[in-house]
């Protein structure tokens, strides 16, 4: 899935290392890691988005120094 515009390419072999997108009006060149990784983000963040918001602050995690 292209990153730029959401185009939907289909999957490539794994020897494909960087594509360019078949969208007309978008025409993106991609590593195929780089891209991957900027979408895992985005669905990642769509993800926490939609959860509800803590009502209390998070409790600090192993290490953290008391004031």
């Amino acid at each position: 899935m292209c990153s730029a515009c959401g185009f939907r390419d289909g999957p490539k072999p794994l020897e494909i290392r960087t594509w360019i997108c078949p969208e007309s009006a978008c025409r993106a060149t991609h590593d195929r890691d780089f891209n991957a990784a900027k979408n895992v983000r985005y669905v990642g963040r769509r993800i926490l988005a939609a959860t509800e918001p803590l009502t209390e602050p998070p409790t600090p995690g192993p290490g953290a120094r008391r004031r």
